[in-house]
């Protein structure tokens, strides 16, 4: 016989026969509630063998409440009841107490849950998660009490302490406005890196904390993500590493991919033959020896980690230069019957990620756990979101090894299919279902698994964001904000490469009361081509060029080092030189018609905006689903820069031209002369150059500053008509956004300031 109580992250179980076919009791109940609401608590007593009754009771310091009682079960059971948990004043620690008898059956178990009092509930939000010295720290507090409903109350105080424990802010006896309260702070050009605390005391003078860093950093400009199996079993011949990366805008990244795949057993007692004897546990990294194993190049190295880990990192597969497709991707299929494993261990993938022409290189890192085998359960086809009352379908897959095996069915079936019909409460207030399934195998052991399927109307503030899903730099776009009447909306936009550079940022609401609010998501950029096809025309057009006697050295004419310089235009263009990374920090009150149309000029940056909203007001809290926003053009030049440079210290100065028309064209690169810098052509560069289509082309130049402070750097490019043949595929003009100008800053500093 075998009783479990099975809870979230936790799986209690006892075994009291080891027959495959005795009877299987299982009780499951949340691990945490709050008191006052209502849980569910579920039984399950399959192929009894005699009649049983069970009584399932909740015990706590004040009271005791039978939560479940029946008798003369005679055939498989499985009953769910609601139960009222006990209010308490305090954190309080509950027993769930499980009595099964029969004529030869007695069982009691116990297990304990915790109850936690009902309480207001407080988060801080900052407006990113990271700042550089000298930018406005901008940050709110958002109050609400156990219902979510607004709570306005003083902050006695609200402080902002840097790295040290200093008090470098403070603001007294602050109140929030329909629950929230919005506060800055700006912050010295000199401010320590290093991570800053927001600490609020509520009228009870109770603290809520936030965190963030400054840092002086540069945005990643793309993402790394490796597809690579969680679980290795021996059966498992070959498995395939897949390396990605994609720019924030949904464009597929060229470069090279330098992976690494190891191993590490937790045997004690493991050795790979060739090796002269087994190795000790170590707590430092120190390289021992360099072996060949399998014509490859291994190294083993001690590992600092617990006391029974092997001490063997091995290196079994070193990639270098594995290039990525037009996908943006790269793969290696790994021989898994090199590594011999006698027992369990882990791999680890450590992969960097290098950008043809820039050289920008970004991390990517994964693991997988090697096992003799494996069981598991896992859901399938689950639809993104549910509404209150939708008939919840998926399906379940038990899974040993790679084989699929069929759950309680005879037949050669790989999987069945479980429905679920289900109506949530609209007052249970919860962003989503977690639903719990399990798998009980003829041996009578017990795999769980679970999901959260996201329910976005459960709160009585249904919020929502509409924006239009692409926008070229700096034209105007509208965002509608739906809400209830009255109500007072945080709405922000961030830059993708800032979640990328901190991607574990997640606001979470405090005190269990189970709302996240996610600040990032993964999100495909739509195709542009079809936007963008019938640019080209048939004939071509011819500019005038003057020709600039370069000896006038006047300060912002454009130079490419080429004897032709463009002093006229006939095509229009526009100067790209805003790059916020927090592009809408908001605060917006609804009116009686219950939505908001609000327009903003999109920045300038090249990337996906992420935005999102929430809402407070006197009929509840809500939080609208994340939305995105693509600015983009199809020809466009990115600047590479450093955070800082030294005063009269040289550095190369990278401008990539990026080209995702569907032609080849002829372009033409020019750096702006300025009084602040002096600029050299590198060795070999030529400034005009082609680019065709999903490809960029990077130009370089030697820069020398000459003033302190933010110096402007300012790069344009534009494609040009040519007889000469890219490859051999004619030169074709674009009509229109053809030309682009940047403008960005590199901060000067003298040596001894630097760092």
């Amino acid at each position: 016989m075998l009783l479990s109580l099975l809870l979230p992250l936790l799986l209690l179980q006892w075994s009291l026969s080891s027959g495959a076919t005795d009877p299987i009791y299982l009780v499951t109940v949340t691990s945490q509630a709050v008191g006052g609401s209502t849980e569910t608590l579920c039984a399950q007593i399959h192929e009894p063998n005699e009649p049983l009754s069970i009584v399932v009771t909740l015990r706590t310091d004040n009271s005791n409440l039978t939560v479940l009682q029946q008798g003369s079960i005679k055939k498989d059971f499985y009953k769910c009841v609601p139960f009222k948990v006990p209010l308490v004043t305090v954190e309080s620690v509950a027993s769930v107490d499980v009595v099964i008898r029969g004529n030869k059956t007695f069982l009691d178990k116990t297990t304990k849950i915790v109850i936690n009092p009902p309480q207001n509930l407080y988060f801080i939000q900052s407006d990113k998660p990271i700042y550089k010295p000298g930018q406005t720290i901008k940050f709110r507090i958002v109050s609400l009490d156990s219902n979510f409903l607004p709570w306005n109350q003083v902050f006695q105080t609200v402080e902002l302490q840097d790295p040290y424990s200093n008090r470098i802010g403070q603001w007294l006896n602050q109140s929030t406005r329909i629950g929230i309260l919005d506060l800055s702070h700006a912050m010295s050009p000199e401010a320590a890196q290093g991570y800053y605390t927001i600490t609020a005391w509520d009228d009870k003078n109770q603290p809520i904390s936030h965190s963030f860093e400054i840092q002086e950093y540069v945005l990643p400009k793309y993402e790394v993500n490796i597809d690579f199996p969680p679980y290795v079993t021996v059966k498992d011949k070959e498995v395939t590493l897949k390396v990605c990366a994609k720019y924030t805008y949904g464009k597929p990244v060229l470069g090279s991919v330098n992976a690494k795949v190891c191993v590490r057993s937790y045997d004690q007692d493991y050795y790979k033959p060739g090796f002269s004897n087994k190795l000790d546990a170590c707590k430092e990294y120190s390289t021992e020896k360099v072996y060949k194993l399998f014509e490859l190049r291994v190294t083993s190295m001690c590992f600092t980690g617990f006391h029974h880990f092997a001490a063997l990192i091995a290196v079994i597969e070193n990639f270098q230069y594995l290039q990525t497709d037009t996908t943006g991707c790269g793969s290696q299929v790994i021989n898994v019957d090199k590594f011999g494993l006698p027992s369990g261990g882990f791999f680890q993938v450590n992969c960097a990620m290098e950008e043809s022409g820039t050289g920008i290189t970004m991390q990517g890192y994964t693991s997988a756990v090697f096992i003799h085998d494996h069981n598991g359960i896992r859901f399938k086809d689950i639809l993104g979101r549910y509404r209150p009352g939708m008939i919840f379908k998926l399906k379940v897959k038990n899974q040993r090894g790679h084989q699929l095996v069929p759950v309680n069915n005879t037949g050669n079936s790989k999987e069945i299919t479980v429905q679920v019909n289900f109506k949530l409460n609209k007052n249970g207030l919860a962003p989503a279902a977690h639903v719990v399934a399990w798998l009980q195998l003829p041996s009578g052991e017990i795999i769980p698994h679970n999901s959260d399927i996201p329910i976005p109307d459960c709160l009585l503030n249904v919020v929502s964001v509409e924006v239009y899903p692409t926008a070229l730099p700096g034209e105007k776009t509208s965002l509608i904000i739906k809400a209830k009447p009255g109500s007072a909306c945080s709405l922000r936009a961030i830059d993708q490469s800032v979640l990328l550079l901190r991607p574990e940022a997640k606001l979470h609401a405090v005190n269990g009361a189970g709302i996240k609010i996610p600040i990032y998501a993964d999100m495909k950029a739509p195709d542009v081509y079809d936007i963008y096809e019938n640019m080209f025309k048939n004939e071509s057009s011819v500019y005038d060029v003057p020709r600039l006697n370069m000896s006038m050295g006047l300060a912002g004419l454009e130079l490419g080092f080429d004897p032709e310089v463009r002093s006229t235009l006939k095509r229009t263009q526009k100067i790209r030189k805003f790059f916020p990374e927090t592009w809408i920090w908001d605060l917006i009150t609804m009116g009686k018609s219950g939505f908001v149309n609000i327009s903003k000029m999109v920045p300038d940056t090249i990337t996906k905006w992420a935005v999102e909203a929430y809402c407070t007001s006197p009929a509840g809290f809500g939080v609208a689903p994340m939305t995105y926003l693509t600015a983009f053009k199809p020809f466009f030049v990115r600047l590479t820069l450093p955070y800082s440079v030294i005063r009269e210290e040289t550095f190369t100065l990278k401008a990539t031209v990026f080209n995702y028309l569907p032609k080849c064209i002829m372009v033409k690169v020019t750096l702006a002369n300025s009084l602040q810098f002096t600029a050299q052509p590198c060795k070999g560069c030529t400034y005009t150059q082609c680019v065709c289509s999903d490809k960029s082309q990077t130009f370089q130049w030697i820069v020398t500053p000459s003033e302190l402070g933010n110096v402007n750097i300012k790069v344009h490019a534009e494609a040009v008509w040519s007889q000469e043949l890219c490859g051999n595929e004619a030169v074709t003009l674009p009509e229109k956004d053809s030309i682009d100008t940047v403008v960005q800053s590199v901060l000067v500093q003298l040596p001894l300031l630097r760092g």
